[in-house]
């Protein structure tokens, strides 16, 4: 019996062996297992990832404006502004030096005015505001549907305007939004604004958008042209415009009648670039309140140009195929010349006129 009951113990611990041997391949053999990471998974078997980084996003890039090169907040509505240069005025100039572009152009009796356009910086006070001209209209027709400011002008002239792709921001369309002086003479110190006035007195106008403007670094030697510290254009004898390079502030600084031009608040008028665009001029269809025919600036069409940069002087061309296309200024072959970012003053000059440098 003792033999028996000896062998069924032995038999019972070799099946006990065999039951762990089993158990323990089987859970070599288990398919949910992770895989070794010294082997490749099998083909048919999903490999675990690492999480992928989320790509860092780009910066946005900053705003610039088409009419300084400089960066922006945001591309603001188009202003217009006619403001006056005669002599009992210059004194009185202010906000001049917040535009983006200045227009210098020829008016009656020889004396000039000006037409600032602003979109890039506030302007608290802006004037003397003078009267609209006929050749007003196609000057800024460029720049889109724009709010125009001006004091007044011929009726001719007004009635023009109303038929104008403009958003009529004068004295008599908006007058809450100027500051009119009394006893002081309405050609010289009379019409005052600003550019918050103006653009919230009426809605309409559009952003600034490119008009032909290019603004780039300073050429190689080769195409920047000859060095130049002062450029003077005599529209006549009773309005010389003169822009002497400042190196230190790498800027043209203005003069009138070889005077510093210095606005009422102390600022002065200077600019990154000098463009001096020859135009023709003819007759406008309209007189001034003296009975003077009006100079109407053809700029529509092409002609010579000359751009003051860096010291330097560039020679080249000015094209604008229409009155609602921008107005480029291009080398003989036909690339654009590159402004310097910052403001731009653009004298409107009359073909023939010399213009001296030095």
């Amino acid at each position: 019996m003792r033999s028996r009951s000896a062998r069924r113990l032995v038999v019972a611990g070799v099946v006990s062996s065999l039951l762990f041997a089993l158990t323990a391949c089987g859970e070599d053999k288990d398919p949910i297992a992770a895989p070794s990471p010294s082997l490749s998974p099998s083909p048919s078997a999903s490999p675990t990832l690492s999480p992928t980084p989320s790509p860092t996003p780009s910066p946005t890039p900053a705003l610039v404006s088409p009419l300084t090169g400089l960066p922006v907040t945001a591309q603001g509505r188009i202003l217009a502004v006619k403001v006056d240069n005669a002599p009992l005025a210059r004194r009185f100039q202010v906000g001049l030096d917040k535009a983006d572009v200045v227009y210098e152009e020829l008016a009656e009796a020889g004396l000039t005015r000006f037409l600032a356009v602003f979109a890039s910086q506030p302007a608290s006070k802006i004037g003397p505001v003078r009267s609209v001209r006929e050749s007003d209209l196609e000057l800024i027709r460029q720049y889109g549907k724009v709010l125009f400011g001006f004091s007044g002008g011929n009726k001719g002239v007004l009635r023009t305007v109303r038929g104008a792709a403009v958003v009529d921001v004068s004295y008599d369309a908006v007058p809450g939004a100027y500051t009119v002086r009394k006893g002081q003479r309405a050609d010289a110190d009379n019409f005052y604004t600003s550019t918050d006035r103006l653009l919230t007195s009426r809605k309409g106008g559009e952003a600034a958008k490119g008009i032909g403007f290019s603004f780039g670094p300073l050429p190689p030697a080769a195409a920047a042209g000859p060095v130049v510290s002062n450029v003077s254009v005599t529209f006549s004898d009773k309005a010389r415009t003169g822009f002497a390079y400042d190196p230190g502030n790498n800027v043209w600084v203005r003069s009138s009648n070889g005077s510093p031009a210095t606005l009422s608040d102390g600022g002065r008028m200077r600019a990154g670039t000098v463009v001096v665009q020859y135009i023709p001029i003819r007759q406008s269809r309209y007189v001034d309140v003296a009975g003077s025919r009006t100079p109407y600036s053809v700029t529509v069409g092409s002609g010579k140009a000359e751009i003051y940069r860096d010291g330097r002087q560039i020679t080249g061309r000015w094209v604008r195929t229409s009155a609602t296309s921008g107005t480029r200024f291009i080398y003989a072959g036909g690339t654009d010349i590159p402004f310097k970012p910052g403001p731009v003053w653009v004298l409107l000059v009359p073909q023939g006129i010399r213009v001296a440098i030095s």
